[in-house]
């Protein structure tokens, strides 16, 4: 009897040990996916790839699998095009890839120069904007990207788009006297550096306190002035209420594109 009972425990126990291994594998095939799924992906993708871009000698990197739409891919990228990069990816046995969209419409170009512009604009207002800060950005708002060349370099001077510079920055008592002084300050520095800046967005907010690592407003009250042209951000005594009267028009056609928007949606 003793050793009927052993032998099933023995038994149960390797069922268990199975069924455990199962889970397991059930949990890691779902979020990290198949070895050897990914495997025959990438050779799949590899395949897809020689015969679509033979051209341009292509690199693609070992397939990962994606859980959000259960499919495997690959970042393809050229040795001798540092714009060339894209993804591959398969579901279902079916192949696709985002390179008409963001290598031929020249989109890795844009965010390239872009992200370069950023740091470069950034850099310069660490160092001589002295004032306590959480935003600082630079863009190309009105930037179509098909202008564009791929692996065009990058040069703040040669950008065939104004640059907008946005900042947000912390004063005790918010108002559109401090945002003209601020205002005057930045396109003063932005010149001594000889950076062409066309648009300035300033938010001026409350002193800072750090939340969950992060700077957070005392008082989530603010005045923003955004899009302000940089030929009429000139020193002269009325340029508070110039300010003040463009950011109150900015709010109001804003809310109108809001009214359009929301009507639109109502009569679908």
């Amino acid at each position: 009897m003793k050793k009927k009972k052993s032998f099933f425990l023995r038994i149960l126990a390797v069922v268990i040990g199975l069924l455990v291994i199962f889970l397991i594998l059930t949990v890691l095939n779902g979020t990290v996916g198949n070895p050897i799924t990914a495997y025959l992906a990438t050779n799949k993708i590899r395949t897809y790839v020689a015969e679509t871009y033979s051209e341009d000698n292509l690199i693609v990197n070992r397939a990962t699998y994606n859980f959000k739409d259960s499919s495997y891919g690959s970042i393809v990228h050229s040795p001798t095009s540092e714009d060339t990069i894209f993804r591959v990816s398969m579901r279902n046995g079916r192949i696709e890839d985002d390179y008409p969209y963001e290598v031929a419409n020249k989109f890795t170009t844009l965010r390239r120069l872009e992200d370069a512009l950023n740091k470069e604009v950034e850099a310069v207002i660490k160092e001589g904007f002295p004032y306590q800060m959480r935003l600082i950005g630079a863009k190309m708002p009105d930037m179509e990207s098909q202008v564009l060349t791929l692996d065009m370099p990058y040069h703040i001077q040669k950008l065939p788009s104004p640059i907008e510079v946005i900042v947000w920055t912390s004063v005790d008592k918010p108002s559109y006297d401090i945002m003209a002084q601020r205002m005057l300050e930045l396109r003063k520095l932005m010149e001594q550096n000889d950076l062409p800046i066309g648009i300035y967005s300033i938010r001026l907010e409350y002193p800072y306190h750090e939340e969950n690592g992060q700077l957070m407003p005392d008082n989530f009250e603010s005045l923003a002035v955004d899009g302000f042209p940089a030929e009429q951000l000139i020193e002269r005594p009325d340029l508070p209420r110039i300010l003040e009267e463009y950011a109150v028009e900015k709010e109001r056609e804003g809310n109108k594109v809001k009214e359009a928007e929301k009507k639109g949606a109502l009569d679908k």
